[in-house]
């Protein structure tokens, strides 16, 4: 197994908030590549690359209510990608433990950096 670490900053809540916050917060859309989030539904738009350098956009519709993460996915293809929290969790470790991203009770989604080590 390879590890990999990813410095890139992570969002994590339910969809709806994660939207929300990444929508609130201008330069964290930047900093995520993610060119347009929907007007209506759960969706956004984002950049990437392939492993060619070829650019492309890929658009994204999250699952209502479901806690998920927004990480930045590299491999052939690198793009700001969703995920479902248990899944991303069975691939990844978050650099923070879960219990301080969720903010002392809070459930607003919180932006991470040095967000994950990965095993291929």
């Amino acid at each position: 197994h390879k590890t990999s670490e990813n410095t890139s900053p992570v969002v994590v809540g339910t969809s709806e908030e994660v939207l929300a916050h990444i929508k609130e917060h201008p330069e964290l859309m930047r900093a995520l590549s993610i060119l347009s989030i929907d007007s209506e539904g759960l969706g956004f738009v984002s950049d990437g690359s392939d492993g060619n350098g070829k650019m492309f956009e890929k658009h994204f519709t999250l699952t209502p209510g479901e806690q998920c993460v927004v990480y930045q996915k590299i491999g052939w293809e690198t793009m700001r990608s969703p995920q479902p929290l248990a899944q991303f969790l069975r691939d990844a470790e978050l650099q923070k433990p879960l219990s301080a991203l969720a903010g002392k009770g809070s459930n607003q989604p919180t932006a991470v950096d040095d967000n994950s080590k990965s095993s291929d």
